[in-house]
């Protein structure tokens, strides 16, 4: 078996031979849990809650695996092709902050107080309550 998915049950900082690393303990379904050295982009800090889903890939060694990727089983993605969308969830999963992206050129940061977009032609707008112009 070359390629998992499985459920999160817990997520680690650790430290192994004097290097620090993340973990993931992922519960493949039908067998024993398996631990994943977690993976992400440089500057990126993104841990996974317990009961996302964890895309792993099997590295040379016997049954060591990297995370390429995790899955939020709750929230239903909204990005077009092109865009980049980040959100920050509670403890309950719900999302509570987004930064957004578009392929427009339209750059948009909210919480359930309150947004500020810029449109792709510098115009920024706080909260339908203030216009900035370039």
């Amino acid at each position: 078996m070359d390629n998992l998915i499985g459920e999160v049950i817990e997520w680690m900082r650790e430290e192994e031979e004097g290097e620090k690393i993340e973990n993931a303990k992922v519960d493949p379904g039908g067998g024993a849990n398996l631990t994943s050295t977690h993976t992400q982009g440089p500057g990126e800090d993104s841990p996974p809650y317990a009961k996302d889903l964890a895309v792993m890939v099997k590295v040379p060694g016997a049954e060591n695996y990297i995370t390429v990727g995790y899955i939020d089983p709750v929230n239903e993605g909204t990005a077009a092709n092109g865009e980049v969308r980040r959100y920050a969830r509670d403890a309950d999963g719900k999302q509570i902050c987004e930064l957004w992206l578009k392929s427009d050129g339209t750059i948009l940061i909210k919480n359930d107080n309150g947004y500020i977009e810029m449109g792709s032609d510098g115009t920024m707008d706080v909260n339908g309550n203030l216009t900035v112009r370039p």
